[in-house]
């Protein structure tokens, strides 16, 4: 591959659908860049592969046409950005109670409407399924899975299950397929263990 592993950064799929692990790529909680896992255009190659949406080839592709086209593929950074962030205060929203009628939706049907034209309906062993159908080197395509993802936890019956992380300088969302709907953590040896050590250290200095 072009990019060693070490070359690049590492993500976490925690959240138990597409579109929640594309949005868990920073804390929403800190402003220390640290925290963002998105620097340039292809950290979203590498994050689509990573998640089993490209490909090694498709990666490969998208990687060489991305330094061909370095002007087109910052624009593209700047559009998935963007985009990354209206699907999270989609979801964030809905975590904390924001009724569908106050969710914000235009961005993602503007995007939605873009992709429309580069999916088809094919036929599969089980039945019928998506598949896309544009070309392997747009560019775009970093944002086509996590923009699908989005639309299909929407309308699915799934979306109740549906947390932010209560981490304190977290914000990441996940599916609470726990068996008493109890989970209040993105990772509890990370979150939670940080929130007990800090409620344990206020506790002590209060003592």
């Amino acid at each position: 591959m072009t990019k060693s592993k070490v070359d690049r950064p590492t993500f976490k799929f925690l959240g138990g659908w597409l579109c929640l692990d594309f949005t868990n790529t920073r804390n929403w909680n800190s402003r220390d860049s640290v925290y963002e896992r998105f620097k340039t255009y292809t950290d979203f190659v590498w994050w689509n592969h990573d998640k089993d949406v490209f490909t090694d080839e498709e990666t490969e592709l998208l990687l060489r046409e991305a330094q061909r086209r370095p002007a087109e593929a910052a624009d593209i950074f700047d559009q998935s950005i963007a985009l990354r962030d209206a699907i999270y205060e989609v979801f964030a929203g809905i975590a904390v109670g924001v009724t569908p009628e106050k969710v914000n939706l235009p961005p993602l049907n503007t995007k939605l409407s873009q992709i429309m034209a580069q999916s088809n309906l094919i036929p599969t062993a089980n039945g019928f399924n998506w598949a896309w159908t544009g070309s392997k080197v747009a560019l775009e395509r970093v944002m086509w899975s996590p923009l699908w993802s989005a639309a299909e936890l929407l309308t699915s019956d799934r979306l109740d299950r549906l947390k932010k992380c209560a981490g304190q300088s977290c914000g990441w969302l996940f599916l609470d397929t726990s068996r008493n709907h109890s989970r209040r953590w993105c990772e509890m040896k990370h979150c939670g263990n940080q929130t007990k050590a800090r409620r344990h250290y206020r506790k002590r200095q209060a003592g």
